[in-house]
């Protein structure tokens, strides 16, 4: 059955939970430099990239009902944050998964000469032979199921330097389900919680470890 979100009580949580996690907003308990890098230079940074006005001006001439409403769609803030994630992991290969969202600008523009696909549904996922999934976001809080089934096809597909984005990990009782399923899978080696979003590194190098953290 699918689990539907009331948009009402969203805002609650998030704050609720961004004063429970404030102390930890500037990497405060992240002991990593890899940890501590992506909490204070990537998550909760504030430089004005120059394409943000851009993309901002262009997100206002698409077609709003095209895009989802309530819970499944990001808030400007979230929309940001998958920019600098793009810029931080410098994918060749991005892949979205879920709703039409006007976060697509913002993920496709952050790194110049990137493949960027989306699917909508498994039969709009097609991957060439042996081609890396550098950079995936999944996103369509409503319908965990086929963000399980993208999860475990493109989980085969990562390399060291790979990062998924989860929309919603903290949404309701099936997302959060389905994120701890993540945290545990033998291919994840560090987390990231952010509630609004969930962050997964592959690299086998780094020490397992799971991190929550104000955003």
């Amino acid at each position: 059955m699918m689990n539907r979100i009331s948009t009402w009580l969203l805002p609650l949580r998030r704050l609720l939970v961004r004063l429970l996690r404030w102390p930890k907003r500037y990497g405060f308990g992240a002991h990593s430099p890899f940890a501590y890098r992506l909490i204070t230079d990537v998550i909760n940074e504030h430089k004005p990239y120059y394409k943000y006005s851009t993309l901002r001006q262009e997100e206002k001439r698409m077609d709003s009902s095209t895009l989802p409403q309530g819970c499944c769609r990001e808030t400007l803030q979230m929309k940001r944050l998958l920019y600098r994630l793009v810029n931080f992991a410098q994918p060749s290969n991005a892949l979205s998964v879920g709703c039409p969202t006007s976060a697509h600008l913002y993920l496709a523009a952050a790194k110049q000469g990137m493949n960027f696909w989306h699917a909508s549904s498994l039969d709009e996922l097609f991957l060439d032979a042996d081609e890396p999934v550098d950079f995936l976001y999944l996103h369509d809080v409503n319908n965990p199921g086929l963000l399980r089934q993208a999860f475990a096809l493109c989980a085969e597909r990562t390399t060291p330097q790979s990062l998924f984005v989860v929309q919603g990990i903290g949404y309701s009782p099936s997302m959060r389900q389905f994120w701890q399923e993540l945290k545990g899978d033998s291919h994840v080696m560090v987390t990231f919680d952010l509630f609004d979003f969930g962050l997964l590194f592959f690299d086998p190098a780094k020490q397992r470890q799971h991190y929550k953290v104000s955003f």
